[in-house]
């Protein structure tokens, strides 16, 4: 089970997908979190930004993920992690558009055709609306109660 915490500015997370990561030595890959929670399938999606370098021998991804990027709410969700799969992109002198009639950034050329699912799991997300306890000391004060959000 991967853990995220909202209250933790970056995340750091790793995993041994189900199945090898195809891009993983290309600086322009994209890995996508598809996560669904698991009691009111609410969905919802984040980028992982990839730190290491695996091998076939040691095919362990390790993720940062943004906390800011993260679902709001806590609970248990089912994740899918995708890559992009890459088109192999414009060269230089093979890019078929005029200088005046090109509207896009160079780095937008080397496009993505898709995606594949290279691994599922769960996780847990510490988010915002985790329940606030007070606590009262004094004898004719004592008890607790619960707030939610939402």
């Amino acid at each position: 089970m991967i853990q995220f915490d909202k209250s933790t500015a970056i995340n750091t997370v790793t995993l041994y997908p189900e199945t090898a990561s195809a891009y993983a030595s290309s600086t322009s890959s994209v890995y996508t979190f598809s996560v669904t929670q698991s009691i009111n399938q609410n969905t919802g999606s984040f980028e992982g930004t990839l730190i290491n370098t695996p091998s076939t021998l040691n095919p362990r991804l390790t993720f940062n993920v943004s906390a800011s990027a993260l679902p709001d709410y806590s609970g248990q969700y089912q994740i899918a992690l995708s890559e992009a799969l890459l088109t192999g992109g414009a060269k230089w002198g093979t890019y078929a558009v005029q200088w005046i009639l090109a509207d896009v950034k160079w780095s937008d050329v080397i496009g993505s055709s898709g995606s594949r699912t290279i691994d599922h799991d769960r996780a847990w997300i510490s988010g915002s609306d985790e329940p606030s306890f007070d606590n009262y000391i004094s004898s004719n004060e004592q008890g607790y109660y619960n707030t939610y959000n939402g």
